[in-house]
């Protein structure tokens, strides 16, 4: 298993990076980390999001994993380090590409190390990491992201998208609640990591200068 690992380590990590950065044009002089958030843009990308197992489903069987370590089961936050990615990766083989992959030849690598192999030129480096996710691109700016996940928790979770805006959409023809006080103003910002990895919404001025 590990030379397996080893073998794949280049590829592996320019997977990573490539999702860490995956809401950004810019080049980064520092090491990102990914957070789960764009992990699931990733298993969308490799077409793991279907009618047999949905997001909330693979979130839980990502989680029974003891070595995982990670914390939360639906945090889009959470950072996923690179030795976590790898975990999830060797679990998402195990989990749905064993039955298929076990064979003869697992008795000169190992049979993990094989279907963890076979899993990695079928899947992930089949893809050709193109996506068009429009939160992450052209809508990721509309709303405040931690607000949003905010009023999202405090209606329950998890839910599906469809569920979260039946409940926060407002019918046609009754006013949008906050527009009924009198210091309603919208906002047009930015979301932005800060330093110390704080994902804050950017306005007024320093959005200004953002956008230099």
């Amino acid at each position: 298993m590990q030379n397996a690992i080893l073998a794949n380590l280049p590829k592996l990590y320019r997977v990573y990076n490539k999702y860490a950065t995956i809401a950004t044009n810019h080049t980064t002089d520092f090491k990102p980390t990914l957070i789960r958030y764009f992990l699931w843009q990733m298993l969308r990308d490799f077409d793991y999001i279907t009618s047999d197992y949905s997001l909330v489903e693979i979130d839980l069987i990502l989680l029974q994993n003891p070595n995982s370590g990670l914390k939360w089961c639906h945090d889009p936050f959470e950072e996923v380090f690179f030795w976590q990615f790898l975990q999830l990766l060797v679990c998402l083989a195990w989990k749905f590409h064993a039955a298929e992959t076990v064979t003869g030849d697992c008795k000169n690598d190992g049979v993990l190390a094989t279907i963890f192999a076979r899993f990695l030129t079928d899947v992930v480096y089949a893809r050709p990491y193109f996506t068009s996710a429009c939160s992450l691109f052209e809508y990721r700016d509309v709303l405040p992201f931690k607000q949003v996940y905010s009023l999202y928790k405090s209606l329950g979770e998890p839910h599906s998208a469809r569920d979260f805006l039946s409940k926060i959409c407002t019918s046609p023809g009754f006013p949008i609640p906050c527009e009924n006080r009198g210091n309603f103003s919208p906002q047009q910002g930015v979301n932005a990591i800060a330093i110390g990895g704080n994902l804050m919404y950017l306005t007024g001025v320093v959005f200004s200068r953002f956008l230099k």
